[in-house]
């Protein structure tokens, strides 16, 4: 991070730089801190460095590099929420897993018109840290690559990705999902009638505000008695959370067959993510709110992390007086102790009186003197 001497200089340059090259030196200079020392704050502070290099590499620099690519909407969700049924249903075929055994999907699935594929299979742009596979393969497990089915059913420059799980009983699904909300455009938090208030829920979509996506919210299994009730309660538990501007869908509870909806379900899902791809007004809108609202954020986020950096180096510098000064301490202490002859106290002293009390040293000192008389018969006597 730049040395609070060195910030006005740094702003002078970024000002007469392009976007891009500004947010590629701040990625940099994240990156190349490393939080070694364990202190308050150290985890959530490592935790914020990761996720804002995620969001650099995957979402802002590839977006701020190419705003004509196509847009990204991640479908989020918990464990049997209906996500993979939603993204069947969008396209009309069976591409991402369903059924009973949780988590069902266990690879990212991404979909997208057949024109737009070389885009995604491409780990240049988006998600660069993933590797590519093209499908079909909805139940291949894959470990952290994309696997990209085609579909000509979604207009072109827009492509729906389906992630793991957000409460998979998984770790690497957990980062997988934070990752993909961070690289989205468009972000669609797909919850249950009988879920929609669980605390994993919340938090997500606490993130994604806080991020700056641009939210779709899904409430699915909507029963027939009391639906009403519940779509209101829902409804205004996103108000009181700042979360009432999101688009919002139902989707009643009813029977699925082939891993889709039955027809129709999915209607006004499908007609709101279209009306966004194919008016360049609307897309251009979407961009502009989701890219300044992520880069927004970073007027208090980085700021928090270069102060987490500076407590490092604060206390890096502490350490380090302290070892200093013990250390020339106990130099001092020896010097001093060798000159006055405290050396010898303790265990030295001890072992001298026990060599010098048993008759070692007597011995010791007569077999010398033998050796130099025995040497001596044989040579002229030293005066």
């Amino acid at each position: 991070m730049t040395p609070p001497a060195d910030q006005g200089a740094a702003k002078h340059r970024a000002a007469s730089l392009p976007l891009d090259e500004v947010l590629a030196e701040l990625r940099d200079q994240i990156a190349s801190f490393r939080f070694v020392l364990d202190a308050p704050g150290t985890e959530e502070a490592t935790t914020t460095q990761q996720d804002l290099l995620n969001q650099l590499d995957d979402y802002v620099l590839p977006r701020v590099r190419r705003t004509d690519s196509p847009l990204l909407v991640v479908l989020s969700g918990s464990t049997g929420a209906g996500k993979s049924t939603l993204v069947n249903t969008l396209v009309g075929a069976r591409v991402s897993a369903t059924g009973v055994l949780r988590p069902t999907t266990s690879s990212p699935i991404l979909v997208c018109h057949p024109d737009d594929a070389d885009w995604w299979l491409d780990e240049r742009y988006v998600l660069p840290g993933f590797g590519r596979v093209l499908g079909p393969a909805p139940d291949a497990v894959v470990g952290d690559q994309l696997v990209i089915m085609k579909s000509e059913v979604l207009p072109r420059g827009l492509a729906l990705l389906d992630s793991p799980d957000v409460d998979s009983v998984f770790e690497d699904h957990h980062e997988f999902a934070a990752q993909f909300l961070a690289a989205a455009d468009i972000w669609m938090c797909v919850t249950t009638a009988a879920r929609y208030a669980d605390a994993q829920v919340w938090r997500l979509l606490h993130r994604a505000r806080d991020h700056g996506a641009t939210l779709g919210i899904v409430l699915s299994r909507v029963p027939e008695e009391g639906g009403e009730e519940v779509v209101a309660h829902f409804a205004e538990m996103l108000k009181d959370n700042g979360l009432e501007a999101a688009a919002q869908f139902s989707i009643p509870e009813t029977k699925v067959s082939g891993g889709m909806l039955p027809k129709g379900m999915s209607d006004e899902v499908h007609g709101w993510l279209t009306s966004i791809t194919e008016d360049e007004d609307g897309r251009a809108e979407v961009i502009r709110s989701t890219l300044g609202s992520v880069l927004d954020t970073f007027r208090t986020r980085v700021p928090e992390l270069a102060k987490r950096v500076e407590e490092q180096v604060a206390l890096r510098t502490v350490l380090r007086e302290e070892v200093e000064a013990a250390y020339a301490g106990g130099l001092a202490e020896l010097d001093e102790a060798t000159r006055n002859g405290s050396l010898l106290r303790g265990e030295v002293l001890a072992r001298w009186q026990d060599f010098a009390g048993t008759g070692d040293l007597e011995r010791a000192l007569q077999s010398r003197g033998s050796q130099a008389g025995h040497r001596g018969g044989r040579r002229r006597r030293a005066p």
